[in-house]
């Protein structure tokens, strides 16, 4: 729902603005662009294997785990490589935290991990800084409303901070903490609303998918809601 309704802010901002535009713009007078973003980042519910340790005792499990709405910000250098093609080197920063998870073990040395939800109490932060080539294609539809498509691909390093988690039967739960260098890649739909010949506003939203990692950096996903600005030298 807060996905959904931020997805839907960032588009009523961005129509609004077109009105400062009284005419078509005409193209813009150099293809070198930079663009700066800012978002919101909505990773999916992850589920997969767990070891859990007490001690010198460890246990095979599974678990899922849900996570709070966090933010993105990028910086992307572009360039005009053809008519209607758009190459650009894009590095990105985001961080978001756990909200909660719920291990699960037959071992009789854990009988109250049964798969019940634990909520975090402190720490589990995750920071992502993420590097991408990307290749958009245009769509012109007039000067001044321009829908695209396009994706990425590159790498990304992602670290998360030892979390504490708890819940009625359990008091103390503590996740792991680590680092970790994965691939990553993106899909992405927009419309960019030239306000001048150099600026415009890029409302967008974007599917990124980390591959690799392990333990509770395995299979990240998420959802991406921003808005950009977009200036031409």
């Amino acid at each position: 729902m807060l996905f959904r309704a931020l997805l839907a802010a960032v588009f009523c901002i961005a129509f609004p603005l077109t009105a400062l535009a009284q005419q078509s713009a005409p193209p813009p007078p150099n293809p070198w662009y930079v663009q700066g973003t800012i978002g919101g980042f909505f990773r999916q519910d992850a589920s997969g294997p767990l070891t859990i340790h007490r001690g010198p005792i460890s246990a095979a499990g599974t678990n899922t785990s849900t996570f709070n709405p966090g933010v993105i910000g990028s910086l992307a250098l572009g360039y005009d490589v053809a008519n209607r093609i758009r190459l650009e080197l894009e590095f990105d920063y985001a961080t978001y935290t756990g909200n909660t998870i719920s291990p699960f073990t037959a071992d009789p040395n854990f009988p109250l991990l049964k798969g019940g939800p634990l909520t975090r109490q402190s720490g589990d932060r995750f920071s992502l800084v993420v590097s991408t080539l990307n290749a958009f294609y245009d769509f012109p539809v007039t000067h001044y409303l321009v829908p695209y498509l396009g994706g990425g691909i590159g790498a990304a390093y992602r670290h998360k901070n030892v979390g504490q988690f708890s819940g009625p039967n359990v008091p103390n739960f503590t996740s792991d903490g680590g680092s970790q260098t994965s691939g990553v890649g993106f899909v992405e739909a927009g419309i960019s609303f030239p306000l001048t010949r150099q600026l415009s506003i890029v409302p967008a939203y974007r599917y990124m998918h980390f591959f690799g990692g392990s333990g509770f950096l395995s299979g990240e996903a998420a959802h991406i809601a921003k808005l950009s600005a977009r200036f031409h030298f």
